[in-house]
């Protein structure tokens, strides 16, 4: 088979899968700290209860992510955890979520583990929110969560 006529097919079954955020609907990314757990355990020297370097790197990850290439309009941060709301009219990628996911995820990968020296991993999932009310659901899910989480740490 030729390159060409191997390209076609590959680039076909590769797009097999694709999935798009429809035009209309808000996007929200979720980035993770992937097995955070461990690394502030074991390979970080951080202050307990809360380190107030790791809280500024959460921060200057979401500002860099906020130059990263779409228009983010609002970051929030908790935890290990980083939420960006991306305006709905954004067409950067065509809205792909794959797209979406491993940008972010890379972008917030790289510059914590520049900012540690360590290697540090973050997941990132799309989510397609469809209107206003739903939108506020999920930053006030956010902050409860954050809530709770903050009071068990506290407590722990």
């Amino acid at each position: 088979m030729k390159f060409e006529e191997i390209q076609a097919v590959m680039r076909t079954n590769e797009s097999l899968s694709e999935q798009y955020i429809l035009p209309g609907n808000y996007i929200i990314v979720r980035l993770d700290g992937k097995g955070f757990t461990k690394l502030t355990k074991e390979k970080l020297t951080l202050d307990k209860p809360f380190d107030e370097r790791f809280g500024q790197v959460m921060i200057d990850a979401a500002k860099h992510l906020f130059g990263s290439g779409f228009k983010v309009i609002y970051g929030y941060i908790q935890s290990d955890e980083i939420s960006l709301l991306i305006d709905r009219d954004d067409q950067t990628f065509s809205r792909k979520t794959r797209k979406l996911n491993s940008v972010l995820a890379g972008e917030a990968s790289a510059f914590f583990s520049l900012q540690f020296r360590e290697l540090c991993v973050f997941d990132c999932r799309t989510i397609a929110v469809p209107n206003h009310e739903m939108l506020l659901d999920y930053f006030c899910w956010r902050q409860e969560d954050a809530h709770r989480n903050s009071l068990s740490a506290y407590c722990y």
